[in-house]
């Protein structure tokens, strides 16, 4: 059995001074390492010896899952209870000692025991609440109420048993333990039927966990079991349920068969027949919806003019769009009508009238967030070069940190100056709680999810203590993979990126995960250094332990699928497991290679820059851009083409990822030196290999 996601092991030269048991956290993350690998003998050979009194804990933690996997199920229980009496283990290692705790008093037929430990671990840490997902390298909830089961039918309480089962089954769908409890119930003439009351009751829940997890395909399947009379049936609720399903032919013709339709329900119609590939179907039903009144007529008004432009029907899409603008001259989507009509005369080679309507966007929207680009547009379409060197100087002034200022100083060649880099060393002397010692110490090991809560519970201490603490833990925070605690700690130091000039507040307002490894990495590809970044902060707002509705993971949003196919292609040797993901190293590093596969592929684009397409791709697909591409007869700039997007979150993602990258650019500067110090800024080792994830 497999008991904890795989932690990488890093070898460091500390840069930190703390006291004689610096190489406990090593020692440890050795062993854990062994113990990934199902290696039992090594891992027990590294936790032999003298242990220090703050880690007598943690060392206990792992020594009673060696011997419960070793058959020494009483050694297992004594080292298991020592470590859970030990103040200086927190979850995730904590709630996994508690598990196998429970399996170990299973095991030496306490089944008292046992429930009173797995019950208490479940009802704590919100691993009791309805779809909830296991968090990096902690106890899966489905598995503990899986145990749970087994620990009631040790007690000979078989409706015990049957109650996990079907919390199991209801509340933690996605568990890979969930069909085996529904199997077991099966087996115990317990089947869920969705003509009984209880199958109904639980199938019900079971729909509310998914749709809760986003996993609306597997939701519909379930309702469709239920009655034709139950509440989740009834026409209206059923129809919106297909299209959130993105079943959009039925749900075009189950909200058509409905006779009394809401506003909300009518341009749910028009959304599902186009996406069902019925356009002209949808432009009839926004008709007949414009013809009404309120916010719904005007969205629907308005809808009109954008489907034929996102058809390429541009004169079409400019006169609706007048229609649009006639009709409601300050309504809520005035200035979209007008930067669509601009971009469509922009399509036509109607460079002054675009312009005329640009100027009118910013005269009569000044507080649009369409203005960056109208101010863009107008200065990339000035007839004099002068004044369009001059516009564009303005755009990169007065907007420094958003898209539009990355591709006005690509036309005007501005490079931004490489600042200092912080120095690598911790101040030590700040902090004399031993969460301090152990968070940094087991970061340095690499165990970043070990270490990171012990850190994080000094948050309030140093807020108290002020700016020389808070900066402090907020480089260990870094070093941790703790990026978004190390920011919101820090922020009220963290000016303009391009006004900052301290590199230890700069590496912590914007962290660059992995910055050793994936920097010289798109570097190679003929990319900037701060692409990987940029795409984080975009994909996940740089949370490594995010998973996406669609189960994208990490830092970089990779799909599991995805990512094994790169590490396969890659020969990185080791066994890759999902849960690889949720490490920053290893997603940083999957995912920049993915965006120098991508920078190979559209290598030979006539379109230039090329990397707003590599961004749409990484979004999008390449697949899409190639047919984005292909929209046109002659090639534009990427500027051009990137407004024409087909997809509207691509398109909005483009301009995002590369504001994000001028920020990055802002803040440290294009060019970025190596790192010499034993242990760099962002946690990795600037001496040691790249790590195979």
């Amino acid at each position: 059995m497999r008991i904890f996601a795989w932690i990488p092991v890093f070898y460091f030269c500390s840069s930190v001074a703390l006291a004689d048991d610096v190489g406990s956290a090593h020692v440890l993350a050795k062993a854990q390492h062994a113990i990934r690998a199902e290696n039992w003998i090594e891992a027990e050979q590294q936790l032999t010896g003298p242990v220090p009194m703050s880690w007598e804990g943690h060392y206990a933690a792992l020594q009673g899952m060696i011997h419960l996997q070793n058959d020494r199920a009483v050694d297992a229980v004594q080292s298991l209870q020592s470590s859970l009496a030990s103040p200086t283990i927190r979850p995730p290692l904590r709630n996994q000692a508690q598990f196998h705790l429970g399996r170990a008093l299973l095991k030496i037929e306490d089944p008292d025991g046992a429930w009173e430990t797995l019950l208490d671990l479940l009802e704590s840490d919100e691993l009791a609440a309805r779809a909830e997902l296991p968090k990096p390298d902690d106890v899966d909830p489905g598995q503990v109420r899986w145990l749970l089961a087994q620990v009631a039918l040790a007690q000979g309480r078989d409706e015990a048993a049957q109650r996990q089962w079907e919390s199991l089954w209801a509340l933690n769908p996605t568990s890979a333990y969930s069909d085996q409890a529904e199997e077991e119930l099966a087996d115990a003439g317990l089947k869920i039927l969705p003509n009984k009351q209880r199958g109904i009751d639980l199938i019900t829940s079971r729909i509310r966990s998914l749709e809760k997890l986003y996993r609306y395909r597997e939701a519909l399947s379930l309702r469709q079991q239920l009655p034709t009379d139950h509440r989740l049936r009834e026409p209206h609720r059923f129809a919106a349920a297909v299209f959130k399903a993105k079943d959009y032919a039925r749900a075009t013709n189950l909200l058509g068969a409905l006779s009394n339709r809401s506003a909300d329900e009518d341009i749910l119609l028009a959304l599902a027949q186009v996406r069902s590939g019925d356009p002209e179907s949808s432009m009839r039903t926004y008709r007949y919806i414009a013809k009404g009144s309120g916010s719904t007529a005007e969205l629907a008004k308005y809808k009109l003019g954008y489907m034929h432009w996102d058809q390429g029907q541009w004169s079409d899409a400019i006169q609706s769009f007048a229609d649009y603008l006639i009709a409601y001259p300050t309504g809520k989507h005035a200035d979209s009508a007008l930067w669509f009509t601009a971009m469509a005369q922009m399509r036509f080679g109607a460079n002054a009238q675009a312009r005329n309507t640009l100027e009118r966007l910013q005269s009569e929207h000044p507080r649009s967030s369409l203005k960056i680009g109208a101010a863009y547009w107008l200065a990339k379409l000035h007839p004099n070069p002068a004044s369009r060197q001059e516009q564009l100087a303005a755009v990169v002034s007065q907007w420094p940190a958003t898209g539009y200022a990355w591709f006005a100083s690509q036309a005007l060649g501005i490079s931004y100056p490489t600042k200092p880099t912080p120095t690598s060393v911790l101040n030590n002397d700040l902090f004399q709680d031993p969460d301090w010692r152990l968070g940094v110490e087991l970061s340095e090991a690499g165990l970043e999810t070990w270490a990171r809560p012990h850190l994080e519970s000094l948050i309030p201490q140093a807020k108290q203590s002020g700016r020389s603490h808070r900066i402090a833990l907020a480089t260990a925070l870094i070093k941790a993979g703790s990026y978004q605690s190390a920011k919101r700690l820090a922020q009220p130091w963290c000016t303009r990126p391009e006004n900052a000039s301290d590199p230890v507040l700069i590496s912590v307002c914007w962290p660059q995960p992995s910055q050793t490894t994936v920097s010289p990495m798109a570097q190679e590809a003929q990319l900037s250094g701060h692409l990987p970044f940029a795409i984080m902060t975009a994909e996940s707002a740089l949370d490594p332990g995010v998973t996406s509705p669609a189960g994208a993971r990490g830092l970089m949003q990779l799909m599991p699928n995805l990512a094994q196919e790169i590490h396969a292609a890659q020969n990185m040797g080791s066994q890759f497991d999902p849960d690889f993901l949720f490490r920053a190293s290893t997603n940083a590093t999957l995912g920049t290679i993915e965006l120098t596969r991508l920078a190979r592929y559209f290598e030979d684009t006539e379109i230039t820059p090329r990397l707003p397409l590599i961004i749409a791709g990484y979004n999008g697909g390449r697949e899409a851009v190639d047919r984005w591409v292909g929209t046109w007869k002659t090639l534009p700039t990427a500027d051009a083409w990137s407004e024409f997007i087909g997809y509207s979150e691509t398109r909005k993602y483009v301009r995002r990822v590369l504001g994000y990258l001028q920020t990055y650019r802002l803040a440290y500067g294009d060019s970025q030196p190596t790192q010499t110090s034993a242990s760099s800024t962002d946690g990795s080792n600037a001496n040691a290999s790249p790590e195979q994830p």
